[in-house]
């Protein structure tokens, strides 16, 4: 009969967890390889208090920094309840500071 004590469990655990950490840095190296260089964008709107919104995902709300892909042209949309949705092209540069600012205009 195969019998384990506390100490066996505690070790599998620690093993795992040891594992499970190697995995999620080498996930994180994979994805900063993948996308490359960011650039910084500060997003702002009047009003703020604008969604962000990059492709379909809500990315955060005015005023914001975000990392975006350098050198690579990005729709970003503003909406903000009683105004009307805009939507903005931002290329970043990697190394510099891009800043935006967009009216919404009330509708």
């Amino acid at each position: 009969m195969f019998h384990t004590t506390s100490t066996t469990w505690r070790s599998l655990g620690l093993r795992f967890l040891s594992a499970l950490a190697s995995l999620l840095m080498m996930t994180a190296l994979i994805s900063v390889a993948v996308a490359g260089s960011l650039g910084r964008v500060t997003i702002n709107s009047n009003p703020p208090g604008a969604s962000i919104l990059v492709g379909a995902q809500v990315v955060g709300t005015t005023p914001a920094t975000l990392e975006l892909p350098a050198d690579q042209t990005v729709r970003v949309k503003l909406s903000k309840s009683g105004f009307k949705s805009r939507s903005v092209s931002i290329t970043p540069r990697e190394g510099k500071a891009t800043r935006v600012t967009v009216k919404l205009k009330p509708g």
